[in-house]
């Protein structure tokens, strides 16, 4: 499709956008369908019917396997798969196993994704635990494309916020040490749980710390928070299947200067003035709404002059990304940092980097409820529902395929109730179920003493079924499905198509019987059930869900 593009007059490598062929969702439209005309068309003065006529005429269907290509209003490219093609294509489906849907566009390309990135000032939440399933599902897509993909973890372990969490615990620790009820700051953590971590703490040690506190201040009591907060995140991400190539600390920026050589780096770009004492980055020239503070202005005795704020630390954190090395940069933000995107993306342009190094998705709220009913998110004053709560109502696969049944920048409603049922209503349930069934399927005939052919000598052109021929076409467009996502940064896509697979294959089973047919037939549907097993064990290794054998 992109070199039928390519070859009309209308667009060159530079201005072609994205191609993206998806599944039509009306019948009748074809078994893949692509807007690409209309975008093209966008970039011209001509009517997106006639790129899409141009376009479908340059298409070679013989070599992309089509049967026939036709343009629907108001111009839609809609194409059709030769049956012959699908029948031979189960056999590869089998051969290639585990690397069926792994492609190489991303040619190494090194791309970093910071994902969750929470402040270690109290357990993981559930918008959270929703970032780090499309987060670690990104990184899954992005490495079955080619890319050379590492994620990393920003430990935001300086700061005012670190502050308030010693001074927080201090409070704590004085409260189970019998110094009365605990003054915790007004802006500080009021949670449980750091009663609870202040019972951790041996008596001989916390009257150590008690001590140095009185004269020191609160940095023993936040730098004991914030590695036990740290440890218990980490536990938490791994048990949801989640692990990390790279944790870099914010403070490492801090001790090098590599934050005052950020600052300095934009001032020689010309993009910092100054006002009122603070130092200022002309982000509105950049496309932002209004200009940024990089450095405050002295208040009082509170605050040095010149203190960096967190936009020029993040500034710096970015840096030093482009500095490592990364050719492209995707961060995964909270939705209360949607208004952080523009300043961030200026910020990386005054830098000198490339239009599009830094990508920015940002993850909606998530609303738990029971049926019809919400489930409030906080239990009681600074206590609120986390990753590991959820992991013990509901399960890991459950929760991580529900996390990406919907948009990225989309609210969901997290279902506990359906998220626990054993049955069809149940979208993960129905998907590792398909893929229990067939494993049954292979394995009964084993059991039976079935000898499988090998697929040289197994004739698959029997497949021809109404059911058979729709389970084909689903599990053709796999890859297809793999480089949309990627290319999108939309890991939905593959629970919504693991959904479609499902269903084509339970609907196969309930209309015909695999093993007990003739030996022709049962030979080449024994092929079929096993490129189908394959195909759905890989799409949920993609989305970090198990692949049960039985249920």
């Amino acid at each position: 499709m992109r070199e039928a593009a390519l070859r009309t007059d209308y667009v060159n490598e530079e201005s072609l956008p994205p191609v993206i062929v998806e599944e039509p969702r009306a019948k009748g439209h074809g078994d893949f369908s692509t807007n690409i005309a209309m975008l093209v068309a966008g970039k011209t003065d001509k009517a997106a019917a006639e790129v899409a006529e141009a376009v479908a005429s340059r298409i070679d269907k013989s070599s992309a396997k089509l049967e026939k290509v036709e343009v629907k209003e108001p111009g839609f490219i809609n194409m059709y798969l030769d049956r012959a093609y699908l029948q031979e294509s189960v056999g590869s489906i089998v051969r290639e196993g585990e690397k069926f849907g792994t492609l190489d566009f991303g040619k190494g390309m090194s791309v970093q994704v910071e994902f969750v990135s929470a402040n270690p000032t109290g357990p993981l939440n559930v918008v959270s635990a929703r970032a780090a399933a499309v987060g670690d599902s990104l990184i899954r897509i992005l490495k079955a494309c080619g890319y050379d993909a590492k994620s990393e973890f920003l430990i935001n372990d300086s700061g005012t916020q670190v502050e308030l969490l010693g001074r927080s615990l201090w409070a704590r620790v004085g409260e189970v040490q019998g110094r009365g009820e605990a003054e915790i700051p007004e802006e500080g953590y009021h949670g449980e749980y750091l009663l609870e971590l202040a019972r951790q703490i041996a008596e001989e040690n916390a009257l150590k710390m008690l001590s140095e506190a009185e004269v020191g201040g609160p940095a023993n009591f936040s730098r004991f928070a914030v590695e036990r907060m740290l440890d218990e995140q980490k536990r938490n991400l791994a048990e949801f299947g989640v692990t990390y190539d790279n944790w870099f600390r914010e403070s490492s920026l801090h001790s090098p200067g590599y934050v005052e050589e950020t600052f300095e780096r934009l001032k020689d770009s010309g993009f910092v003035y100054e006002k009122d004492g603070a130092q200022w980055f002309k982000s509105s020239e950049l496309g932002d709404d209004q200009d940024r503070v990089l450095k405050k202005s002295a208040d009082g005795a509170h605050q040095a002059q010149g203190e960096p704020t967190y936009f020029l630390s993040d500034v710096a954190y970015h840096r030093n990304k482009s500095d490592r090395g990364f050719q492209k940069v995707i961060d995964i933000w909270g939705p209360d940092h949607h208004g952080h995107v523009t300043r961030m993306k200026a910020a990386a342009r005054a830098l000198g980097y490339p239009e599009d190094w830094l990508e920015v998705l940002i993850v909606q709220w998530v609303r738990l409820v029971r049926g019809k009913e919400s489930v409030p998110m906080s239990k009681r004053a600074g206590e609120f529902i986390t990753l590991s709560d959820l992991i013990r109502e509901v399960g890991v696969d459950c929760a991580r395929f529900f996390f990406l049944m919907r948009k990225v920048n989309s609210h969901l409603d997290f279902d506990l109730e359906l998220a626990k049922k054993q049955s069809d209503e149940n979208p993960v349930y129905y998907v590792q179920y398909a893929h229990a069934r067939v494993s049954s399927i292979i394995e009964f005939a084993r059991e039976g003493g079935v000898e499988m052919c090998g697929l040289e000598e197994t004739d698959l052109s029997v497949l021809s079924e109404p059911e058979e021929m729709a389970l084909l076409r689903q599990l053709v467009c796999y890859p297809e499905q793999v480089r949309t996502a990627c290319l999108s940064r939309e890991p939905q896509r593959i629970t919504l198509y693991l959904t479609g697979l499902a269903t084509a294959f339970h609907q196969f089973y309930h209309h015909h019987r695999v093993v007990g047919e003739k030996p022709k037939v049962m030979q080449a549907r024994l092929v079929l059930v096993r490129a189908a097993k394959t195909v759905i064990r890989n799409g949920l290794d993609l989305i970090g869900v198990s692949a049960p054998q039985k249920m």
